[in-house]
């Protein structure tokens, strides 16, 4: 059975500064507004809160904020919490949903990346709860596979203004037209 991850909270918290936060429905979420309004700057939040590899862009409404708390569920599980310094690195995973750290709902540190032998990586968790550790996805067009990562899913998920605007649907990729075996990725 397959299980999905669906964002609650994004809240950027410092010292003597009102914490910022940003609340998600049910659903798909539509982030809109005019130019230079912040929309870029929260999809690379929430792409950073699930181990992107990129630090923020430093903008001016960011100043003085330290920490970023992303509240999230995983279907048929629990509520969790992820928090992470806003200069990057390694990430606090809290069993509830927090807007600010708790250490009573702590339960373990991420690393950003590839598992060492005492930490669990961000990407290892949200595979292993979504149920699709070791599942393949097509590499070529030859049909030579490899396995999906955390990172292949987020790129379907989170979409960008230029991606909504491309004529390209987002799951055909530079092999090709989506071929039944693709197609199996999105329906397993």
């Amino acid at each position: 059975m397959k299980a999905g991850i669906i964002l609650k909270h994004i809240v950027f918290i410092g010292k003597d500064i009102a914490s910022a936060r940003l609340d998600f429905d049910s659903g798909v979420n539509l982030i809109y507004g005019a130019s230079n309004t912040g929309k870029s700057f929260v999809l690379k939040s929430i792409d950073f809160m699930l181990g992107g590899s990129g630090l923020l862009p430093e903008i001016e409404e960011s100043k003085g904020y330290e920490q970023v708390l992303l509240g999230f569920e995983i279907e048929n599980d629990q509520p969790y919490t992820l928090e992470r310094s806003i200069k990057g690195g390694a990430f606090k995973l809290y069993k509830t949903l927090l807007n600010e750290p708790n250490e009573d709902y702590f339960i373990k540190t991420l690393a950003p990346d590839g598992k060492t032998k005492k930490t669990m990586s961000l990407p290892e968790f949200f595979l292993e709860k979504i149920h699709l550790v070791n599942k393949k996805i097509a590499k070529n067009a030859v049909g030579v596979t490899e396995n999906l990562s955390f990172r292949d899913v987020i790129s379907l998920s989170l979409v960008d203004e230029t991606s909504i605007q491309s004529e390209r649907s987002p799951i055909e990729s530079d092999l090709g037209p989506v071929t039944k075996k693709k197609k199996e990725v999105f329906s397993e």
